[in-house]
C-alpha cells in the first residue's frame, strides 16, 4: 500500500480527498491539518501541521503529496500567512525527500475577463485578484524549491461549488420561502462539484508522476450563467424536495466572470472525467442544508 499526505486535510476539498480514499487497499492516508481529525479508519493516520514544522510527524515511504491547504480569506494578511505557510511546509517536503507533489493553485492566475473561448494551461498568465496572484506564487515557489530530479505538477482548480458562493443563496432563499435575487444572470461560471475535484486528484496520483505536465487544468470543462443556476435551484427545490417554487427577482448589475478552463489534457493523462452535472451539484448543496437545519 502506497502512503500519499493530503494538506488541508480539514478543508472542503481536502476532506473529500480523504473520505473518498478512506478504507481504500491503495493508499494510505496521513490526513495533515491545523487541529488533528477524528477517524475510525484503519488507513488514515492523522497529524498536525505543526508536527509536520517540528519534524515529528512520520512522513516516511510518503509517495504523493496533495497540497490544498491554503486560506480562503482573501485579507491581505490572511493570504500573505497563507503564502509564508506554503513557502515553509514545501521546505518541509523537501527536507523529507518528498516525490510526486500536486499543489493545487486555480484558474484565477489567467488573464480575466473577455476571454470566452475555454483556456488551456498555455493561456495567459494575468491575475486579477490578490488570490490570483498569491497562487501565482505558490507555483513559482514550487519551480524554484523543486528541481529537475522532482516530480511536481500545479493543478489549476476550476471555482468549487462551496457554502460561500452565491449557489448557497440560491439554496437558502428558496428553502426560505423568500425571493431569489439574481444579479445580472447573463455572466458565464463554472462551478464544479467538490466530489469531483477530489475524483480528479486522486486519478492524478494514480497516473505516472513521471509524466506528469508541470500544470494541468481541473474543471467541468462546461459552463452555465447564474441565471440557470437559480432556474435550476428553484426546479430542483420545487420538484424534488416539495417546496414552492420561489419567486425570482432580477437587478441589473455587472458581475465579473470567469472563463471555463480546457480539461482535455488531464483527462488524457488519467483518464477522469467529470461525473456531477449541475443537477447534481445543486441537489447535493440543498441536501447538505436540509442536514445541517436538521
Amino acid at each position: 500500500m502506497k502512503k500519499v499526505l493530503i494538506t488541508g486535510a480539514g478543508g472542503l476539498l481536502g476532506s473529500h480527498i480523504v473520505e473518498k480514499l478512506k478504507n481504500s487497499d491503495r493508499w494510505h492516508v496521513v490526513a495533515a491539518s491545523r487541529n488533528p481529525l477524528q477517524t475510525d479508519a484503519q488507513n488514515v493516520t492523522s497529524v498536525t501541521n505543526n508536527e509536520i514544522f517540528a519534524g515529528t510527524a512520520d512522513l516516511s515511504d510518503v509517495n504523493a503529496v496533495i497540497h490544498c491547504a491554503f486560506s480562503r480569506d482573501n485579507s491581505p494578511q490572511a493570504l500573505a500567512e497563507g503564502l509564508i505557510f506554503t513557502k515553509n511546509i514545501f521546505d518541509c517536503f523537501k527536507c523529507n525527500g518528498l516525490d510526486n507533489i500536486i499543489n493545487v493553485s486555480s484558474q484565477g492566475l489567467y488573464k480575466q475577463p473577455g476571454q470566452t473561448e475555454f483556456l488551456k494551461e498555455s493561456a495567459p498568465i494575468a491575475p486579477r485578484d490578490a488570490y490570483g496572484v498569491t497562487k501565482l506564487a505558490t507555483e513559482l515557489l514550487m519551480d524554484s524549491i523543486f528541481g529537475e530530479n522532482t516530480n511536481y505538477t500545479n493543478v489549476r482548480l476550476s471555482s468549487l461549488n462551496m457554502p460561500q458562493r452565491f449557489t448557497q443563496y440560491f439554496v437558502n432563499n428558496a428553502l426560505n420561502g423568500t425571493p431569489v435575487k439574481i444579479m445580472g444572470g447573463k455572466q458565464k461560471v463554472s462551478l464544479m462539484d467538490a466530489r469531483d475535484a477530489a475524483n480528479g486528484l486522486i486519478a492524478l496520483i494514480d497516473s505516472l508522476p513521471a509524466k506528469w505536465q508541470k500544470a494541468y487544468n481541473l474543471g467541468t470543462g462546461r459552463h452555465t450563467t447564474v441565471e440557470q443556476l437559480a432556474l435550476l435551484t428553484a426546479d430542483i427545490v420545487h420538484k424534488k424536495f416539495g417546496y414552492a417554487y420561489p419567486v425570482l427577482e432580477y437587478a441589473e448589475r455587472e458581475v465579473a466572470e470567469y472563463s471555463p478552463v480546457d480539461i482535455s489534457a488531464i483527462c488524457a493523462d488519467t483518464g477522469w472525467s467529470p461525473s456531477c452535472d449541475d443537477e447534481a451539484m445543486i441537489t447535493d448543496m440543498i441536501e447538505r442544508t436540509l442536514r445541517d437545519r436538521a
